[in-house]
C-alpha cells in the first residue's frame, strides 16, 4: 500500500515538472486532448498575463491539427468571442494558420460568427506579425478617414480575408464560405478577401475559383 502511494505520489510529482517546465504554446499546437485537459491549469495561469491577450482557444485553434482539442478546451469553458489585443478572435486564428478546415468548422458550429470584423486593417497585419514574428508589408494601406460619431464602421478583416492571405488551403475557404463568411466584404481602403491571394506568392487556382464563385460580377 505505501510503495503504491509512493509510486503515484511520484507520478504526480513527474507531471507537475513536466508541465512547470513546458511552453503552452507547445502543449496548445502540438498536445492530445487529453494532454491540454489535464495541464490546463498551468497553461491558464501562464497566460493570464500575457500582454497580446492570446488565450488557449486561440493558441490551439493556430496551430493544433485536432479538432477534439478545440472542442474540449470549449468543453471546459474557454471564450469563443474572446479578442486579442490585436482584436483576433480564435476563428481568426484558425482561419489565418491552421490548415485543417475542421478545426474552423467545430468553431463555427459554436457559434463563431464567420463575418465577425478586426477594428481595421492594420490591427490583423499587426497581430500576424506579433504572432510569427515575420515583417509584414501591405500595399496601399494608407490612412483613411474615420467614420462620423454614432455611424457603423463596416470595415476591418474577417476570418475570410485571414485564411485568402495568409492560409494556402482550399479547405479552409470552402469551411469558411460553406459557414456562412461572405466574400462581399470590403475592408477601409475598399479590398476584399479575394484581393489578397496574389500578394504573398502563387496561390492554387482552386482557392481564387473559391473566392471569385462567391462574388456576384460587378
Amino acid at each position: 500500500m505505501k510503495s503504491c502511494f509512493l509510486a503515484v505520489t511520484l507520478a504526480v510529482m513527474a507531471l507537475a515538472t513536466l508541465a512547470a517546465g513546458a511552453d503552452p504554446r507547445k502543449i496548445l499546437a502540438g498536445g492530445t486532448p487529453e494532454e491540454i485537459e489535464e495541464n490546463l491549469g498551468y497553461i491558464r495561469r501562464s497566460l493570464e498575463r500575457d500582454a497580446f491577450h492570446w488565450t488557449p482557444l486561440m493558441l490551439a485553434a493556430a496551430h493544433n491539427p485536432d479538432p477534439a482539442a478545440v472542442r474540449i478546451l470549449l468543453d471546459r469553458g474557454e471564450q469563443l468571442n474572446a479578442r486579442s489585443l490585436d482584436d483576433w478572435d480564435a476563428l481568426m486564428f484558425a482561419a489565418a494558420f491552421n490548415p485543417d478546415p475542421r478545426v474552423l468548422e467545430v468553431l463555427l458550429d459554436a457559434g463563431a460568427d464567420p463575418n465577425r470584423r478586426t477594428r481595421d486593417a492594420w490591427v490583423a497585419g499587426y497581430g500576424f506579425a506579433r504572432f510569427t514574428g515575420k515583417m509584414v508589408l501591405f500595399d496601399g494601406l494608407g490612412a483613411f478617414d474615420e467614420p462620423p460619431p454614432g455611424e457603423d464602421r463596416n470595415y476591418g478583416w474577417s476570418a475570410l480575408f485571414f485564411a485568402a492571405r495568409y492560409n494556402d488551403s482550399p479547405g479552409v475557404l470552402k469551411a469558411l464560405l460553406d459557414g456562412g463568411a461572405d466574400p462581399r466584404l470590403q475592408d477601409e481602403h475598399g479590398r476584399r478577401a479575394l484581393d489578397f491571394l496574389d500578394q504573398d506568392g502563387e496561390h492554387p487556382g482552386k482557392i481564387r475559383n473559391l473566392l471569385e464563385e462567391g462574388v456576384p460580377p460587378q
